[in-house]
């Protein structure tokens, strides 16, 4: 990590010059009587930066585990599930799906009699919805090999019917 050191200002000719020194975390030095920073460079407002003497990053410890210069973009980690998952998340996410699909036509078809109505069938269709989400969420996680919006649309899908299914009682 390097953190700006001193800053002198003062007034060269007609104009006000800045002098910053860069100096860096040495963990060795910390808690042994000394301070744990040390100067690796300097620039003004006039001059370009000059670290370390030999004009390298030589003298800067980086803190990376090869001590080289760390990238200044987060890299992309895209979740993929393993092959061996595949084709048993697929068959579970799709039978999911049907299961939601037949039981919501059953539902509809014997939504006059007695065991149904007494079952609430507007809390029974909610509760089939945030299934099918859920089968449609395990679609998802199986195709969204480097894929962004798939893997964004995954963590809604699967969120959103965790609620459904789960905090149903609230809503009624």
């Amino acid at each position: 990590m390097l953190f700006l050191g001193r800053v002198s200002f003062g007034s060269f000719g007609d104009r006000d010059q800045a002098f910053y020194n860069l100096k860096n975390f040495d963990s060795s030095l910390f808690g042994v009587g000394t301070t744990p920073f040390s100067v690796v460079g300097s620039f003004d407002d006039e001059e370009e930066l000059n670290l370390c003497d030999d004009g390298t990053t030589s003298c800067i410890s980086w803190y990376t585990s090869d001590n080289s210069i760390p990238r200044d973009t987060h890299p992309h980690d895209y979740l993929s599930l393993p092959s061996y998952y595949f084709i048993p998340t697929v068959v579970f996410g799709s039978s999911i799906i049907l299961a939601s699909f037949l039981l919501s036509i059953y539902l509809i078809l014997n939504r006059h009699e007695k065991v149904l109505k007494v079952s609430q069938p507007y809390i029974l269709f909610t509760i089939l919805f945030g299934g099918m989400l859920g089968g449609i969420s395990l679609l998802l996680a199986a195709f969204m090999h480097d894929n962004e919006a798939a893997c964004v649309t995954y963590l809604w899908l699967s969120h959103l019917a965790f609620f459904i299914l789960c905090n149903i009682r609230l809503w009624f």
